[in-house]
């Protein structure tokens, strides 16, 4: 063959290649997932349930009694306890502050007999416990917050002693108490706008004078009702527009 056979052959190489080569389909780069960002910032609302045991000492205060000074009943009122919470928090960085109210129903109870008068017990029943309180915490992971909060406690009780021999109930009292609470708890938000929880508190409800009425003859009596509380709660909250995705920028 010629080299003029070979030098056209060449020549068609060099200009078919780049020709092929730019009908050839490029590879597509992947883009990557969206990321979900999640962040604690806004208000919630929710419900819970869990468990109560007020530690109550009754002791005799009457000026007229002659055991004035001595304890004479000493239990704890435990039971359960269903009801809701609201709150709302602002993330800054990892932390998380917030604010919180709650109410719960209750029917925590327990009966005790006197310790000087054997034939008489004194009964206690915590009917509603509720709750102010500041919240802080610390997001170990993005849907995770580990917290711990503080604040003001309110409560309802009743009140009740009665005669075992004849089975009389002899008086009867109710208060509102308060006093100050502090807690830790965990939260976790499992979807986008739920979340669960787990929760325990230590309430200091203080000494209170309860005046006590007589059912069987005039008059009353007064006992002085020291008491500390153990909570604990379950529960999950239903966040406002808190964990929306975010899609990630390419």
């Amino acid at each position: 063959m010629s080299k003029h056979f070979w030098g056209s052959l060449l020549v068609a190489a060099l200009l078919g290649g780049p020709a092929v080569a730019a009908d050839m389909p490029m590879p597509v780069k992947a883009l990557p997932l969206p990321v979900a960002v999640y962040t604690w910032t806004g208000c919630y609302i929710g419900g819970s349930g869990g468990g109560l045991w007020a530690h109550k000492r009754w002791t005799d205060a009457d000026n007229l009694s002659t055991t004035l000074g001595s304890v004479r009943f000493n239990h704890t009122a435990g039971g359960g306890m269903v009801g809701g919470q609201l709150g709302c928090d602002y993330q800054v960085g990892r932390w998380v502050f917030g604010i919180e109210g709650s109410y719960h129903w209750a029917d925590s109870n327990a009966t005790s007999n006197d310790l000087i008068f054997t034939n008489v017990s004194g009964t206690t029943n915590v009917s509603g416990f509720g709750t102010v309180t500041g919240r802080v915490g610390y997001t170990i992971v993005d849907q995770a917050l580990i917290y711990v909060r503080g604040g003001v406690a309110f409560e309802r009780d009743r009140y009740s002693t009665n005669n075992l021999t004849t089975g009389v109930q002899l008086t009867s009292a109710s208060e509102n108490r308060t006093g100050g609470l502090v807690g830790v708890g965990f939260e976790y938000l499992f979807l986008k706008n739920l979340s669960a929880f787990v929760e325990y508190d230590y309430a200091d409800m203080g000494s209170r004078d309860v005046n006590f009425s007589f059912l069987t003859r005039p008059g009353s009596t007064t006992y002085s009702i020291r008491e500390r509380k153990d909570i604990v709660k379950v529960g999950i909250n239903y966040h406002f527009n808190l964990a929306q995705p975010v899609v990630a920028k390419y």
